[in-house]
């Protein structure tokens, strides 16, 4: 499950980056 967290917030970081 923290493994699921940790992605999670990594894609958001991703997202924030593409805008």
């Amino acid at each position: 499950a923290e493994s699921v967290v940790s992605t999670s917030h990594v894609v958001k970081r991703q997202l924030k980056k593409l805008e």
